[in-house]
Parts: structure tokens; sequence; C-alpha cells
């Protein structure tokens, strides 16, 4: 009777698991899904989104700008006196400016002075016009060029898409370790049953054949043991659906079962360089150097070029057309102490007399650096100084992790090859199991016992696997 109920419970529990099986999705069908369904993992990347939306508007290149307007706009009416008739004056000046986006701010400019006078007792009137052309240039002659910007813009480029992969591999150990807790739960559950069962079932073959009385202190003793096993069962149970809900918190949806766990691969070689941490300090250590650089060595230095082209035109109802032209050219140098300006200016009547006029100024200023100046100075120095050796701490704690990563590595190598040992064995001990209870050799509890174990080392060897594709990952994320 004892053996049929060790049958039937032997194949209850393969029913069971035979709708489990067929229904279990892959470790990479899960860890996918969970990626679209996962609330946790939304957020992450959403607020990635975010951080690249502010690197994106850092590194935005300014474009050209363009200005558009009139300015000297008037209109006035001077009444008649004894010198002068009545008379009336209009005129404004519209022009267009554009500027390049380069570092030399190249400035294009065009504008169109017109104004009309007219006497209003005489009925004549003066018409003038003045199209002029401007063109400017100023060459950045500082040098050291300040790239700070740049060197942020890349460093920050870098760590978004570290974070971006971090945030994925970090994200698929979180659902391996959701997965291994339950099936640490079940392992644990399992157990428990069978403590329990064995333990009640004992009691019930030592009540019937005699060996044990009701109310006796062994009776008692035995019953307390089958509390506790039942308490312990509880409690495993209780775990078990705590780690079904902790991983359909995390993925989005309910756990049923993983079939096809990946074999881990645990090569492993540290980056002689380091990884992006140690990278994106060297950048901020070469921001910290150009910052102090472009504070001890430059000093305002440029120089502006500039030209502009005129024509006078004038047409007045006594005097007829008249026109002129005029060129000007001119330079200006400057830095924090010293202004010096060369100009040169040509004209040419409605005669077509020359008119050259030079015109040159300088100025010195004793604008030595002040006491804060130096101490600004004094700080970058000092900053990047401390970028400096913050690189070299960033590749020692790079090279500290990736020891403690061999270590590890190493420690599940060992237990790996253990616990292999130990499913193979297993394994073989259950056929020879088989083997000798159907020729009636060994017990229903011996093979049942011989199951358990397979069952039970399959189940380990599962959990081995996940915990070495974290540590896969793990390697993953040092590298980055």
């Amino acid at each position: 009777m004892k053996n049929a109920r060790h049958v039937l419970f032997a194949l209850f529990l393969i029913l069971l698991a035979v709708p489990a099986i067929l229904s279990a999705a892959s470790l990479e069908e899960i860890i996918s899904r969970a990626k679209e369904e996962s609330p946790s993992y939304s957020q992450t990347l959403s607020g990635l989104e975010q951080t690249l939306i502010s690197i994106l508007s850092q590194e935005n290149v300014t474009g050209a700008s363009y200005t558009a307007g009139f300015s000297d706009g008037s209109w006035s009416k001077t009444p008649a006196t004894s010198a002068s008739d009545e008379s009336v004056y209009v005129g404004a000046t519209p022009y267009f400016t554009w500027t390049s986006p380069d570092e030399g701010y190249t400035t294009v400019g065009v504008s169109m002075p017109v104004a009309n006078s007219s006497n209003l007792a005489s009925s004549s009137s003066v018409f003038s016009l003045s199209p002029t052309v401007s063109l400017s240039h100023t060459f950045d002659l500082r040098p050291v060029e300040d790239i700070t910007t740049d060197l942020a813009v890349a460093q920050y480029r870098l760590e978004y898409t570290q974070s971006v992969e971090s945030a994925r591999l970090s994200f698929e150990n979180s659902v391996i370790e959701a997965i291994a807790s339950v099936l640490q739960a079940e392992l644990q559950v399992r157990t428990a049953e069978r403590n329990y069962e064995t333990a009640a079932e004992q009691l019930e073959r030592d009540l019937s054949l005699g060996n044990i009385t009701e109310g006796t202190l062994v009776y008692s003793s035995r019953t307390a043991q089958i509390a506790i096993y039942e308490s312990s069962l509880a409690n495993a149970r209780a775990a078990l659906s705590l780690a079904e809900d902790s991983f359909r918190t995390l993925a989005g949806f309910d756990f049923e079962g993983v079939s096809d766990i990946p074999e881990p691969d645990l090569t492993f070689a540290p980056l002689p360089d380091g990884n992006t941490d140690v990278i994106a300090a060297r950048l901020e250590a070469e921001q910290a150097e150009n910052y102090y650089q472009v504070l001890l060595k430059n000093r305002g230095q440029s120089i502006t070029l500039s030209g502009t082209g005129a024509v006078n035109y004038a047409n007045s109802s006594a005097d007829g057309i008249s026109k002129g032209y005029t060129v000007n050219g001119g330079a200006e140098f400057i830095t924090d102490s010293i202004a010096f300006n060369a100009g040169t200016n040509l004209s040419w009547d409605a005669d077509g007399k020359l008119t050259p006029t030079v015109s040159f100024s300088g100025s010195w200023t004793n604008n030595g650096r002040t006491e804060a100046q130096n101490l600004t100075i004094e700080a970058a120095r000092a900053e990047a100084a401390s970028k400096a050796i913050a690189v070299q701490q960033e590749l020692l704690a790079y090279n500290s992790e990736a020891v403690s990563l061999n270590n590890e590595i190493l420690a599940w190598r060992l237990d790996d090859a253990v616990l292999r040992t130990e499913v193979e064995y297993n394994k073989s001990y259950l056929a020879q199991a088989r083997d000798l209870f159907s020729r009636g050799f060994i017990s229903q509890d011996d093979l049942t016992s011989a199951e358990n174990n397979e069952a039970d080392g399959e189940l380990n060897l599962a959990l081995q696997k996940l915990e070495g594709l974290v540590i896969q990952n793990e390697i993953a994320i040092l590298n980055l």
C-alpha cells in the first residue's frame, strides 16, 4: 500500500510539472519580455533619455545669426525764418547684418542710408542715398585654445553610453537573480515537503507496527518534530510566494518557469588602460589642465580686420546729380593691457578728387594680474594636479575590482566543477536504482530518494548557471 502511494504521488508531481515545462520560456525570452514590460526598466530608460537631451543641448553648435532693421529714422519740419524758407526732412537707414558661427565671428553688413530734404517755398529738394557694405573678422591670437567644453561633452557622451549599457546589463542581472530566488525557494519548498512527508509517514508506520504508542514521550517528540517540519514548509511556501511577487514587480508578468539557460562565458581579460571610468577621469584631468593653461597664458590677444565701402549719391533739383566713393580699412590689436588701432580712409568726390586719410591710436595700461586672479590660477593648477592623481586612483580601483572579479570567477569554476560531478553521479546512481528497483533489490523509498537527488541536482545546476551568467554580465559591466 505504501509503495502504491509513493507511485501515485510521483505521478501526481510529474503531471503538475508537465504544463510548467511546456509553458516555460527560455531565459532569453524572459529577459527580452521583461525589458518591454518592466516599469522600473522603462523609468530607467526615460531618465537616460533626459540625460541624452541634456548632452545634445550642450554640444549644439550655434548657427549663423542675422539682424535686420532700420535706424536714424526721422521726420522734421523747419518753419520759415528771415534767413531761410520752410523745409521738410525725412530719412532712415535700413540695414542687414550676417554673423558667422565661427570663433572669429566674421560679420558682413549692408546698410542703405536714405534721406530727402525739400524746400516748401521754392519746391526744390535734395535726395541722397549711400549704400554701404562692411566686412570684419576677428582672429583669436591666444596661445592656448579653450577646449574645456568639447572635452566635457566628450566625457558626458562616453559616460552616457556606459550608463545605457550598464543599465541594460544590471537589469538583466536583476531578472536573473529574481529567477534564481524563485528557483531557490522552490528547492526549499521541495526539501521541506519531503521532510514533512517522510516524518509523517514514518510516524504512521511506527504507530501501525506498534513501535510507538500515542501519549508517550517519544510520540510527543516525533509529533513536535513533524509540527516543526510543517511550520518550515509553510515558511518555505511563503518565501516562494514572496519571491514570485518580487519577480512580478520587477519583470511586469508572472514567473512560469525557465528553460534553455545558456552556459556562462567567464572569459575575462582586464583592459590595460582601464575602462570608461578611467577614460572619463582622463578627460576630466585634460579639462582641468586646459582650464589652468588658459588662465595662465591667455591675455585676451586678438586682432580684428575690417573694411567698408560706400557710394555717396545725391540728386539736387538745383545742382543735379553728384556721386562720391569712400573706402575704409582698419586693424585693431588688443590684449588685456595693450590696445592699438590703425586705419585708412580713401574718398573720391564728384570730380574724382582723392582724399586719403591715415589714422592710428594706441594705449597701454598697467593691467597686471590682481591677487584674486593669481589665487584663481593657483587654484586651477591645484585642481589640475588633483585630477591627474584621480586618474591613477581610478585605474587602481579598476585593477582592484578586476582582481576581485577574477577571484569570484575562480570560486565559481571550482563550485561548478564539484556540482557537475555530483549531478553526473546522481544521474548514474538513478539509472542503477531504477534497474535495482525493477528487480526488487531496493524499495520505493530508495528509488524516490535517488529521483529526488537527481532532480535537486538539476535545479542546483540551473542555479549555478544563473549565478555564472550574473558574473558574465559583471565582467561586461566592469569592462565598459
